[in-house]
């Protein structure tokens, strides 16, 4: 089998994997936040962000010296311990399944991207990202719903034993993917190189040329990203279901909306990126989720009904059309160790990660209302970042 149809692979064995990821990315939460506590919450995803710390960027390294391959299939069977620990069914359990959810697959991701971009060629990369992000996109729409609905019906605990079953199946299936990797080569000589090539810049450069470097404005724009992030991780969904009292079904509906939306983004960013430019790509997606999360944040008091509209249409934003610029720009100006520079610009977000929550869960416990508007005018700034990214 040949490398090209590596994103293929990637994409059929990804799209129920998906489905049942966007339906606990919901519930984790909200089981947190009913069973353990806002603090606990806030306590939770801040360890997951100090994790994902430490393994973005081990997971980066040890993708460019063992392969990608193993950190793709890994991606998947990893998820069998997290949701397994749902089955214990106390505060604890539930509390760790929710910190390995949002920090593990973080390990594997560097790896995983890097296949992708390595199997296919530089002038359509940015559709096939799209493409396998199209069909991960499908799985968030319908995943929670279909979920919800089957949940219902069958009863947790069933379903839950019938995804640990699903998951491991599928990590087999990805056993078919090709390596991309030339040559694999010792963990400690990448290290070794890696970290020479950065004293070597640090000292025969000053701050500011360090901060022209093409992958700098990304770095500053992923740490501003993580700390608004951490915020709506945390608290958006315990948002719409404590304080404005919506129903769990309301709250599906609505996020699945959001996620049909991300959908025609993922349709358009691919030629977007391939046929304009990443950063006028990074320039739309920010200035288009700050208008849309502003708008929710500020109607959600005054008028709750309309304000779930733009909750829906920032999903336009946010997330597709920057995710495939930022893979793109990334494999353009990093190719020796591609994945550990994937792995590097998720590592500067993990150490906001740490104490982000925390800062949010202090003022969620002042007033909710201002955490989430806060949140959302925040991003405007990101826009002074994307105008950094070079061409």
């Amino acid at each position: 089998m040949k490398p090209k149809y590596n994103p293929l692979i990637i994409l059929i064995t990804g799209f129920p994997i998906n489905m049942v990821r966007a339906y606990f990315f919901i519930y984790l939460p909200i089981l947190v936040n009913n069973q353990a506590g806002s603090s606990e919450l806030a306590l939770s995803m801040s360890i997951a962000g100090a994790l994902s710390l430490i393994f973005s960027f081990s997971g980066g390294l040890i993708a460019d010296s063992l392969g990608r391959k193993p950190m793709a299939v890994l991606s998947v069977f990893s998820m069998i311990p997290t949701l397994g620990l749902l089955l214990m069914k106390n505060p604890l359990a539930i509390m760790l399944s929710l910190i390995l959810f949002h920090s593990i697959g973080i390990f594997f991701s560097p790896g995983t991207t890097a296949l992708i971009a390595e199997s296919t060629e530089e002038k359509i990369r940015g559709r096939v990202f799209s493409l396998v992000h199209v069909s991960s996109t499908v799985a968030w729409i319908i995943g929670p719903m279909l979920t919800n609905w089957i949940i219902k019906k069958l009863g947790f605990v069933y379903v839950l034993y019938v995804v640990l079953v699903m998951l491991f199946i599928l990590s087999l299936f990805r056993l078919m993917l090709v390596e991309t990797l030339p040559k694999k080569r010792p963990l400690n000589g990448v290290t070794s190189e890696i970290k020479k090539n950065i004293i070597s810049s640090i000292k025969n450069s000053d701050f500011r040329k360090l901060l022209n470097t093409p992958l700098a404005p990304l770095a500053l724009l992923f740490c501003l990203s993580a700390f608004i992030s951490s915020c709506f991780n945390t608290f958006l969904y315990p948002y719409l279901d404590s304080w404005m009292k919506l129903d769990s079904d309301v709250i599906v509906n609505v996020f699945s909306a959001s996620r049909f939306f991300v959908l025609v983004a993922y349709f358009v960013a691919g030629f977007m990126v391939d046929y304009l430019s990443p950063k006028k790509t990074f320039i739309v997606d920010i200035l288009g989720d700050s208008i849309t999360m502003t708008l929710f944040a500020l109607l959600s008091k005054y008028a709750p009904t309309y304000s779930l509209i733009f909750l829906a249409l920032s999903g336009l934003f946010g997330e597709a059309l920057s995710n495939i610029a930022y893979s793109v720009y990334t494999s353009k100006h990093q190719k020796e160790y591609l994945a550990t520079a994937y792995g590097t610009l998720n590592t500067l977000p993990g150490l906001i990660g740490i104490f982000a929550p925390v800062i949010w869960g202090a003022l969620w416990r002042v007033d909710p209302w201002l955490t989430i508007l806060a949140a959302s005018m925040m991003t405007f700034v990101g826009l002074f970042f994307a105008i950094m990214v070079k061409e």
